[in-house]
C-alpha cells in the first residue's frame, strides 16, 4: 500500500488563528490537488511557534512576555468551541488525513492552560487522536502545561490509519 505524505513547510500567521487556519486549509487543498492523502503540519502550527520564549529574559522581559503570552492565550485552539471545523471539513472534502500542531487551550479542563498539542484528523473529518507534549523543555514551561496520555498511543493510531477512519 502506497501512501502519498505531504510536509506543510509554509509558516503559519504568527499569533493570528484565523489567518493561520486559512494558510492551513489552502495548504490542505494545494496537497490533495497534488494527490497527498495525508499531510502533516509542524508543532504549534496554530497559531506559531512561541520563539520569544528562547529570547526574552526572564523577570527583565515581563511586560512583553505578558502580553505575548496573553495575545497566544487568546489565539490558542479551543477543540470544544469547534476551532478545528474548518479544518475538519477540509479533510473531509478532501478525503485525507491532517496531522496538526497547535497551542490549544482547553475550556472544558481549565481555561487559562495552555498544551503543545498535535491531533490527527481522519478522512471522515473526525478528530482521532488528540497528544499533548508530555514534558515541554525547559523554557517551553514557561507557555505550555505538562500533557496528558488520554488519547490513543501512537502504534493504536498508525493501525486506524491504515485501516480508515472511525465514525
Amino acid at each position: 500500500m502506497n501512501i502519498k505524505v505531504a510536509i506543510a513547510q509554509k509558516p503559519p500567521v504568527l499569533l493570528d488563528l484565523e489567518a493561520s487556519i486559512n494558510q492551513a486549509v489552502e495548504t490542505i487543498n494545494e496537497v490533495a490537488d497534488e494527490g497527498a492523502q495525508l499531510v502533516v503540519f509542524p508543532e504549534a502550527f496554530l497559531p506559531g511557534y512561541p520563539t520569544w520564549i528562547w529570547r526574552l529574559r526572564p523577570g527583565g522581559d515581563i511586560t512583553l512576555g505578558n502580553e505575548i503570552h496573553t495575545k497566544l492565550r487568546n489565539h490558542a485552539v479551543n477543540i470544544a468551541n469547534g476551532d478545528l471545523d474548518r479544518i475538519c471539513e477540509a479533510a473531509t472534502k478532501n478525503n485525507l488525513v491532517v496531522v496538526m500542531g497547535m497551542n490549544e487551550i482547553d475550556s472544558e479542563f481549565s481555561g487559562t492552560t495552555l498544551f503543545n498539542t498535535v491531533v490527527v484528523i481522519g478522512f471522515n473529518g473526525a478528530i482521532l487522536n488528540r497528544h499533548r507534549k508530555m514534558m515541554p523543555t525547559n523554557p517551553e514551561r514557561m507557555v505550555w502545561g505538562f500533557g496528558d496520555l488520554a488519547m490513543p498511543v501512537a502504534s493504536e493510531l498508525l493501525i486506524l490509519l491504515l485501516v480508515g477512519s472511525v465514525a
